[in-house]
């Protein structure tokens, strides 16, 4: 008997675990790349875990037996780390799955690169590996403000602006129903450096659609400001169906331009 109780009680030493702690470092550990079936199997990890957990302390010499078991903690929420680019390391864009789409004759679908952080296919940016290895850091645009009418360049942090970005379709994606929310169609812009004025910087669109600084309009949250006819452009050049209301064209186009800039991320349709 006396043995009995010893080996309960080592055996306690190893699942007295922490639930919560367990699914957290599960999650750092995947660094954005944590798919459905990923999430499936740490879940059904931890229930047998629990259930083993349980069976031992319900023994009738474990030392905590007749005990009240605690409550296992809810599971935290979801949450989005986007992979951190490696230094000196360049990966390449998976091919789209829809490439198959036929363009219209004369139309060519490579392009001079309009800036830097943009590739020479139409509606197309490079990777975060991709701008790290070109040491590319901040994406800059042209922003005119609605009162004053000043015209100046802005600029976003790449990797804090687009994690605000991802972790908010990481967090929100199922109740979207392929639909761009209200914050994205109505986007709150920024305040003019000048004179002041709340919500009032718009960015500067060029006519011409290949010219479009898509990256900064994505960083800044601001592809609302964009037509749908120029989201349609973008879709087409990107294989998506353009067709709908503005909230599903919007709806794909952050998608994509985040698939793009960490293609192992959560931005699948």
């Amino acid at each position: 008997m006396g043995k009995a109780s010893a080996s309960y009680s080592d055996s306690s030493s190893y699942f007295c675990w922490d639930k919560d702690a367990f699914y957290n470092s599960m999650l750092d550990l995947s660094l954005g790349s944590l798919t459905s079936y990923h999430i499936t199997l740490i879940n059904n990890t931890v229930t047998e875990l629990q259930s083993l957990h349980d069976s031992i302390l319900s023994c009738d010499h474990h030392p905590r037996a007749g005990l009240p078991l605690l409550a296992s903690p809810p599971a935290p929420p979801r949450r989005y780390q986007p992979r951190q680019p490696l230094p000196g390391v360049a990966t390449k864009q998976k091919k789209n799955k829809n490439s198959s789409f036929p363009l219209k004759k004369g139309k060519s679908e490579t392009i001079t690169p309009p800036y830097e952080w943009a590739t020479n296919r139409r509606a197309s940016v490079h990777s975060l590996d991709s701008l790290y290895f070109k040491n590319i850091h901040e994406i800059t645009g042209d922003v005119q403000c609605r009162r004053c009418e000043s015209k100046y360049e802005m600029g976003f942090n790449l990797v804090e602006s687009f994690t605000e970005v991802a972790k908010f379709i990481w967090e929100n994606k199922c109740e979207m129903a392929d639909r761009a929310p209200d914050v994205w169609m109505n986007p709150t812009l920024p305040t003019c450096r000048y004179c002041g004025q709340e919500n009032s910087v718009k960015p500067v669109i060029p006519r011409s659609k290949k010219a479009i600084n898509w990256l900064f309009l994505l960083l800044g949250q601001m592809l609302g400001c964009c037509t749908l006819d120029q989201l349609r452009y973008f879709c087409k050049y990107r294989r998506h169906h353009r067709t709908g209301a503005k909230d599903r064209v919007l709806y794909l186009t952050y998608l994509n331009l985040c698939k793009q800039l960490d293609p192992n991320g959560p931005f699948d349709r």
